[in-house]
């Protein structure tokens, strides 16, 4: 009864939050409490009973599960709101601005790291040994070759490098595209637009080389946040559950072709309700008990679970995901990656005294709306979209992880880089182009608008 009240207790404060403030949407802050709340504060409730008989101490996981979310929300409520206002306000603004120039400087760049990176990858793992082209041509070894095909590549400078391509260039350059689509429909350029439909395809394929299905969920889950983003979250709810049908769309086909099974609806509504669906909602938080569990029945791991601090420190290195992978899943491979949040990882690693420092963790993320009020209006919509996204990421992995390798300090760095070099070009003539609207706007309307809109998605 205990979870159950504390899970309903959170979702009276979100959605009186929301009515109050829906500027706390912009907070990445909050994104990851609310996801947190969904994905996993219900799921604990849920199997509340089936956690407390297997875990020796069920009190740190509730102290986990529903503290976390709770804490972390009072303290994302009290601090930042007038900056999460002024950026709420800036998509309010942008949307009332004609929109009459689309610099593609930034997306040429994004397209020539892209393909960098991906003829790189291919110089590495022929195409035919690629996880994708696995998946059609031998789908029984699917999962070991999604395995070699990117993490078990000798080579660290590939590894990440595709690892930064799918998780932030990938991300920035999608949402720019959709925007250059918009702004080429409305300029009446129909080749312009088809060209950038055909670049996203392109995105989707790039990031799904691995056969890993999560890069191309977030790719086209960047798509839908950049809408609701643009439209400040003023969408049908028809339209949006279609969105998030195609979100899971193309993990759900790889899925199915991974098992080597033929493609038809039946089979296809059976693995969205199953395989994709209970791992997205019911994944995070069973492994979450893993870990847990294995801190309870075995021992805290300590430093040596993070590799760069074990190295500084001196400590032989013990990789965690594998470690409870191979003693909880098991899946027949040599290498298997249990992932979940920091917030029970670092349980696993320290014990209950690394609560406070997972609490000031999620509420550092919130520097993000420093760099929001720095950033020109073309970046501002692919760089929160990206964020957004990115921050779904600290529910299912580490700290660490999720700020380089998933992406969420990589877009924050890249989009401000990319957005200096727009505003090399537009300096001396931004203030020209828009004078006229500019004086009409409020003050806030004045910050935002220094340099052209594009059209929103």
């Amino acid at each position: 009864m205990t979870s159950w009240a504390l899970a309903i207790l959170m979702a009276v404060l979100l959605v009186a939050t929301l009515a109050t403030r829906p500027h706390m949407l912009m907070k990445p802050s909050f994104l990851v409490v609310l996801g947190w709340h969904v994905i996993i504060q219900w799921q604990a409730a849920v199997q509340a009973h089936e956690v407390a008989a297997f875990l020796p101490d069920p009190f740190p996981f509730l102290i986990l599960a529903h503290g976390f979310p709770l804490f972390g929300l009072a303290g994302s409520v009290l601090f930042g709101q007038a900056a999460a206002r002024r950026t709420w306000e800036r998509f309010k603004v942008s949307a009332a601005v004609p929109r009459l120039v689309f610099d593609t400087r930034a997306l040429t760049l994004l397209a020539i790291a892209i393909v960098a990176i991906v003829l790189l990858y291919l110089a590495t793992v022929p195409v035919n040994r690629t996880g994708l082209v696995i998946i059609f041509t031998d789908p029984d070894n699917s999962t070991q070759a999604r395995e070699d095909s990117l993490k078990l590549i000798n080579s660290a400078l590939i590894r990440y490098s595709f690892e930064i391509m799918a998780s932030c260039l990938a991300p920035l350059a999608v949402v720019l595209l959709g925007q250059w689509f918009v702004f080429s429909y409305r300029s009446q350029r129909p080749i312009r637009g088809l060209a950038a439909i055909a670049g996203i395809i392109a995105a989707i394929l790039a990031v799904s080389l691995t056969g890993a299905r999560g890069y191309s969920t977030m790719i086209i889950a960047t798509l839908l946040a950049a809408v609701l983003y643009a439209r400040n979250f003023r969408i049908r709810i028809l339209y949006l559950l279609t969105g998030a049908l195609v979100v899971v769309l193309p993990s759900t086909i790889l899925t199915v072709l991974r098992e080597g099974l033929e493609l038809n609806l039946d089979i296809f509504l059976n693995y969205l309700g199953t395989a994709v669906f209970e791992r997205i909602t019911k994944g995070p938080m069973d492994v979450g008990v893993f870990y847990v569990h294995y801190a309870q029945t075995h021992h805290f791991l300590g430093v040596g679970a993070i590799e760069k601090l074990a190295n500084l420190l001196d400590v032989p290195v013990i990789n965690a995901p594998n470690l409870i992978g191979l003693e909880y899943v098991g899946t027949g491979v040599a290498s298997v990656h249990a992932n979940v949040s920091f917030v029970f990882s670092y349980y696993c690693y320290f014990g209950i005294v690394a609560f406070p420092f997972c609490l000031a963790g999620l509420w550092l993320l919130d520097v993000a709306l420093v760099v929001y009020a720095r950033i020109s209006s073309q970046m501002l919509l692919p760089v929160v979209a990206s964020c957004a996204v990115a921050s779904a990421s600290f529910i299912s992995a580490d700290y660490t992880t999720t700020l380089l390798t998933h992406g969420f300090a990589t877009v924050l760095l890249v989009g401000w880089g990319l957005d200096a070099v727009l505003r090399r070009r537009r300096r001396g003539t931004a203030s020209r182009s828009f004078a006229s609207v500019t004086t009409d706007l409020n003050p806030v309307a004045s910050r935002t608008l220094a340099s052209p809109v594009p059209g929103s998605l």
